[in-house]
């Protein structure tokens, strides 16, 4: 995850809408708020705004808040925010995952030789 990333993505997209928000974010020179952070966020909310599904911040950022345990009003505050997506669909995201990841452990076990080592059992 790079907000770097989504920075030149919506630089190569939109050039024109990326300078007025670089422009904007550098006016007030007392800020204390970096333009490299702030520029990708707005963009990401942007993108948010026009399409559910382009949520890629907001996603890393449901996930972020999910592992840490933040409460689900928390999340849904963000959400109507722009900042994350919903719980709901935090859980569909772990769900599929959690799916994907089995898939290609299954995949895996399929094509490669493997072994299972134990060691300290105990038989009592």
């Amino acid at each position: 995850f790079s907000l770097q990333n989504i920075a030149n993505r919506f630089q190569s997209i939109a050039p024109t809408v990326y300078s007025l928000l670089n422009g904007l974010t550098r006016a007030n020179k007392s800020s204390s708020r970096d333009a490299t952070t702030v520029v990708p966020v707005i963009a990401s909310i942007f993108g948010f705004l026009y399409s559910n599904r382009c949520n890629y911040l907001q996603m890393m950022t449901g996930l972020y808040m999910f592992g840490k345990g933040a409460p689900v009003k928390l999340v849904n505050l963000f959400s109507k925010a722009g900042l994350s997506v919903s719980h709901p669909t935090i859980m569909r995201g772990l769900k599929a995952l959690s799916t994907d990841s089995r898939d290609r452990i299954q995949a895996t076990v399929r094509e490669v030789p493997w072994y299972i080592v134990y060691d300290n059992i105990n038989m009592a």
